[in-house]
């Protein structure tokens, strides 16, 4: 995945997690991952991260607020 949609999909991972009213650590226990994990998905730094969430996670994330 190239850089400018790694960045457009952690800036919109970012919004959901604004919009739960979640920090960076706690959205990252939510899947499953290392806060140091989430924050490089959120940042565009590390989209490869996103195959560690599992279906939990994204039942989470498909829920409303």
């Amino acid at each position: 995945m190239n850089t400018k949609l790694k960045k457009i999909a952690g800036r919109q991972l970012q919004l959901l997690r604004l919009e739960k009213n979640l920090t960076q650590e706690q959205m990252s226990e939510k899947l499953n991952l290392s806060t140091s994990a989430y924050c490089k998905i959120e940042y565009g730094e590390a989209y490869d991260k996103w195959k560690s969430v599992g279906i939990s996670g994204w039942n989470y994330l498909q829920r409303g607020s």
